[in-house]
């Protein structure tokens, strides 16, 4: 059993307190609520839970069965039912401007049915993160291969003074410690087997786009202009972009892609 006052929680088999079922905001089977998520709610099947909220309080509970539970519940909807009957009759509860005091008709009802099971697994996964790929199976490709030693690029850039440039470099890939699908480096040719800190790099999973021929405005400059369209790719990412001439021309385009 676990009670719930903002957002300190504790779990105990013995615990007292009560609430005014006339307060009752909401029911829930199974774990629906943060509380029966929590690391001490652990172990416990979700047809068994079911938790009750009142205001700042929560009362998350676990029973032996799922019948258990269920009856819980039932019991909980019959009793706030024969209150909200009571009310529409009791003359005393309605205030001067025709509305209810402390009505029950508002509470929320959530039954925990194999969907909700099914979207909490699988949140659970996402909570996970994506799961891990063995570098060797990155490397299963021959083109891969080949990117790993390094491509030779005309790289097009933006120098100190924020102008356009072309400067001769390699297109690297490596896939062991550098990102969970590898990192693309673009880096001085003499450097390409171990790319220093200061190169350019762009996650391969955070690469959002390859654009192909001469569409991003920096290849369309004055340092481009005697760039093969058919040679020229962008690789972008939502931190880190290159605008790229492929040295072997169309060939090594459809390589890296």
């Amino acid at each position: 059993l676990c009670a719930s006052e903002m957002v300190s929680c504790r779990f105990q088999k013995n615990i007292s307190g009560e609430m005014d079922m006339g307060e009752i905001e909401g029911i829930s089977l199974g774990k629906a609520g943060l509380i029966l998520r929590a690391p001490g709610g652990g172990g416990v099947k979700s047809g068994q839970c079911f938790s009750i909220s009142q205001g700042s309080s929560t009362l998350a509970a676990s029973t032996k069965t799922p019948e258990d539970t269920q009856g819980v519940f039932e019991a909980m909807q019959h009793i706030l039912s024969c209150g909200k009957d009571k009310l529409s009759q009791d003359k005393k509860s309605v205030v001067s401007d025709g509305s209810v005091k402390n009505p029950v008709v508002g509470f929320r009802v959530t039954r925990w049915t194999p969907e909700l099971e099914e979207l909490e697994r699988k949140r659970k996964e996402l909570e996970k993160g994506p799961p891990a790929v063995d570098p060797k199976d990155l490397m299963d490709s021959k083109e891969v291969k080949e990117l790993k030693k390094g491509m030779n690029i005309m790289a097009y850039t933006l120098d100190e003074m924020n102008l356009p440039k072309a400067t001769k470099l390699s297109l690297v890939y490596k896939a062991k410690g550098a990102g969970r699908l590898g990192t693309l480096y673009w880096c001085d040719r003499r450097k390409k087997r171990k790319p220093p800190s200061s190169c350019g790099r762009l996650e391969v999973e955070d690469l959002s786009s390859i654009v192909i021929g001469k569409q991003t405005r920096i290849l369309q400059t004055a340092a481009a202009t005697m760039a093969e369209a058919e040679a020229c790719l962008s690789l972008i990412g939502p931190s880190s972009q290159i605008s790229i001439e492929m040295e072997e021309g169309e060939y090594d385009v459809e390589k890296v892609v």
